[in-house]
Parts: structure tokens; C-alpha cells; sequence
């Protein structure tokens, strides 16, 4: 990952209000799909304790500047979205 996007990606979660929309609203699961080749597209394979209270800093997940990054939940069955920076951005500054 380029350092470029690192310090872009330190700065957006440097603010509480980011993290704490981001640990709200910067991800959702998904049913693992049928018929479709969806492990192409994972970027990783995590496990979750608690599905209730997610921390994605705590997790071994990136965030991408413009795209999602899928995760397989090996304990849960299914896939975690992580939504890309550009689109948490938007939703924030929608809902101010």
C-alpha cells in the first residue's frame, strides 16, 4: 500500500468522529453468495467475537481510498463489506 494512502488513511481516522462513524456505519455483512465467484474479490479472512460490537480498527482490515474490501468471517459464515473512505466520507458529510 502506497505510504501516500497510509498517512491519507492515518489522517480520516485520526478524528473520533470518523472512527466512531466508521465502527457504526463503514461496514455490513453479507450473505456469502450463491453461484457466484465471490473469492476473487476477499481481501482477507478474519474472525469476529462479537458481531454486535465491531471495532474495524482492532481488525486486521484495510480501507481502500475508492472501493469495498470483502472479508470472509470464517466463525460467522458470511462477509464483512468494509466501505471504501470516499464513500464514508459522503455519508458523513450527507448527514451533517
Amino acid at each position: 500500500m502506497p505510504s501516500s494512502f497510509k498517512k491519507f488513511e492515518g489522517i480520516f481516522l485520526s478524528s473520533t468522529k470518523n472512527i466512531n462513524y466508521v465502527n457504526s456505519n463503514g461496514y455490513y455483512f453479507v450473505d456469502i453468495p450463491e453461484n457466484k465467484d465471490y473469492k476473487s474479490r476477499l481481501s482477507g479472512e478474519i474472525l469476529i467475537k462479537d458481531s454486535s460490537n465491531i471495532d474495524l480498527l482492532s481488525l486486521d482490515v484495510q480501507f481502500s481510498i475508492d472501493d469495498y474490501n470483502y472479508y470472509y468471517v470464517s466463525n460467522l459464515n458470511t462477509l464483512l463489506v468494509v466501505k471504501s473512505i470516499d464513500h464514508i466520507k459522503n455519508e458523513i458529510n450527507l448527514n451533517d
